[in-house]
This record gives structure tokens, sequence and C-alpha cells, in this order.
């Protein structure tokens, strides 16, 4: 081959590789492709119920796959009561479908009926120095004993061994100091079901704390939980017919907070303060998950 024919040839294959390239280029990159029923749908509006969803799922996905919170959801559309989802096509659509499709982890229960008798019952039937009891002058204790972080695995040994009542579970609430609140409480019958929260979200207070910062405001962070209509007509019944008992707020196996109820709560919305760590407070809201302002059925999964 003559050297003219060489860079003949050397063109023709620079040509083709470019335009091969220029094709690849062009090419849409697939996607796949979720489409949900919703119902139960509280926020009427479309651009409204769309701002709240691309918030709650990048919120929910960012939580529990750990992924950058422009990825990997890439479009979402409604019409017609049902809602697509463009996600990348190297995502794993099973874990994400489950992620979506989970309920959230948020209880109310009131305590056990008879705090001070089981008291009397561990203390019995439980080794002494494990736990630490409430001063017998209380007459309705909130929590039933305290006990040292690093003995949880002995503490739940043990609760083995006492059982707990029929529609009753333990619970454990880390307190400050690195010690342990133990509480019993009634599952069975929880002031409000998880169905009937609508929002949770994370804000700021100021706060006037003369004691440990000179009087300086700081940011408290807190917890914010909005009930739909139906949860917050039971709730306010709720805290009206238990005035001066224990409610706890509970997720996963720990309790958030464990309030004594001081009167009737009205319009649905309750605040828990978490302290001033806005890592803590994103943490229980993490772990809580992030209620959608629907219900969301899967209908389809497909790549295009």
């Amino acid at each position: 081959m003559n050297l003219s024919a060489f860079n003949k040839s050397a063109g023709i294959l620079l040509l083709l590789s470019l335009l091969a390239i220029s094709s690849f280029a062009q090419s849409p990159e697939k996607m796949t492709v979720l489409t949900f029923a919703v119902t139960e749908r509280s926020i009427a509006d479309d651009s409204l119920f769309l701002q709240r969803m691309r918030k709650d799922i990048t919120n929910r996905l960012s939580a529990d796959l750990k992924m950058p919170l422009q990825a990997p959801l890439q479009d979402l559309k409604i019409s017609n009561n049902q809602l697509t989802i463009s996600l990348n096509r190297n995502t794993d659509a099973a874990l994400i479908i489950k992620r979506l499709t989970r309920a959230i982890d948020l209880g109310f229960y009131g305590g056990y009926a008879d705090p001070k008798g089981m008291i009397g019952r561990m203390k019995q039937q439980l080794p002494a120095g494990l736990l630490n009891f409430p001063p017998e002058q209380v007459t309705s204790p909130t929590y039933l004993a305290t006990f040292i972080a690093k003995d949880s695995a002995a503490v739940r040994k043990m609760l083995k061994q006492i059982g707990q009542p029929i529609g009753h579970h333990w619970y454990f609430h880390p307190d400050k100091e690195n010690i342990v609140e133990l509480y019993l409480l009634h599952t069975a019958a929880p002031a409000i079901s998880s169905n009937e929260v609508m929002e949770v979200s994370q804000y700021e207070e100021q706060w006037s704390d003369p004691e440990h910062s000179g009087g300086q405001e700081n940011k408290m962070q807190c917890v914010m939980i909005v009930l739909n209509p139906p949860g917050a007509v039971k709730f306010a019944a709720f805290t009206r017919a238990y005035q001066r008992q224990m409610m706890a707020i509970v997720t996963g196996n720990q309790v958030i907070v464990a309030p004594i109820i001081q009167g009737e709560i009205n319009g649905g919305r309750l605040t828990i303060n978490s302290g001033y760590d806005p890592a803590i407070t994103k943490a229980v809201i993490n772990q809580i998950g992030y209620p959608f302002p629907c219900k969301l059925t899967l209908l389809s999964n497909k790549t295009e």
C-alpha cells in the first residue's frame, strides 16, 4: 500500500469513528420509569403536590440509600391519579420501590395501666443493681426504670424473663449522660396510627436559656408532626380523655419523647423539642421516614 492510499484509508476510519461517537452521544440514555396509582391524596393542587412529593422522595431516598440529593430522581409527573417517576437507568429500582411504598415508623401510645405493680414485680424477679427505679413517692411514674446504656443487652435479656402483658411492648429512651429510660407501652391501642400522620418536618425556634447560655438566644431544633383531619380529631379526643397521663411518641424500638398530657391538644400539630444539634433532629426524622401526602401503589416498572 502506498502512502496516499494509507492516508485515504486512515481518513475514512477516522470519519467513521467520529460518526459512531456522535451517534452514541446523541442517543438518549435509557431510564427506569415507575408508575404508581395515587390515592388518599391530601394536596389537591398538582404543582404543590409535585413540589411536596419531590422533596419527600428526595429526602427519603437520600436518607435510606445514602445517595446525593440530585440522584437518582430525574423527573416526576402526575396525571389521572397516576404518578410517574423517572430514575437513572443504573438505579436499583426494586430497592427504591420498597423505600417509596414502606409505611412511616411512628407510634403514639399510652403507658401500662399499673406501673407501680410492674415495678414491684421487676424488683422481686430481677437481680438488684442493674435497674434504678423511681422513688416510692412517685405515684404515677412515666418510665419504669433507668439503666446505664452499656447494660442494654443485659436488660433486654432479663426483660424476656419478665415477659410483657398482652398488647404491650418494652421500649428504651436514651437520655442524657449515657442513661436509658425503660418504658412499657400499650401498643395495641395507639392514640394515633402512622397513616394519620400527614407531615414530619424539621424547623428551628429561637430559645433563650439563661442557665446555660447567659441569656443569649440559641436555635432550638424541633420536629413538627402534622396530622390529617381525622387524626387531629382523634388526637384531640385522646388528649381530652387522658389528661395528667403519659403518652409516648416512638419510632423503631425507641421512645422519642414521653410527655404528660396537660390538656386537650387541638389543631393536629405537635412540636417536639430535640435539642440544639440539627444532626440529631435529622436522624430522628430519617428514622421516622418522610410521610407522603398520598398513598402509592405500584402499577408498572419499565425501562424506556
